[in-house]
């Protein structure tokens, strides 16, 4: 199996029409993307309460990837963690 140096969670959004889109890289050469469709969310302000939520989400669906090659560095890319959800995510 391939090993790679790196695994980045790129980044996650959510549009007008309830898709959601969570984006990870392994090493600098695969990129993948998990889609997730939302009933309704036209009816839900994305505000920093959703965004956070969004984020989590993107945490706890890039684990499994993650252990798909299990490199030792973990990267985020387009946004950063309080120290307390570091500590959480680190516990």
């Amino acid at each position: 199996m391939k090993q790679y140096d790196s695994f980045t969670f790129q980044e996650c959004d959510i549009d007008a029409a309830g898709h959601i889109a969570l984006r990870y890289r392994l090493g600098d050469e695969v990129e993948f993307t998990e889609s997730l469709q939302f009933p309704l969310v036209s009816e839900l302000e994305i505000d920093s309460d959703v965004i956070a939520a969004l984020q989590t989400l993107h945490l706890i669906g890039g684990a499994s990837y993650w252990k798909a090659a299990c490199p030792k560095v973990i990267q985020l890319e387009s946004y950063e963690l309080s120290p307390k959800q570091a500590e959480f995510w680190n516990t």
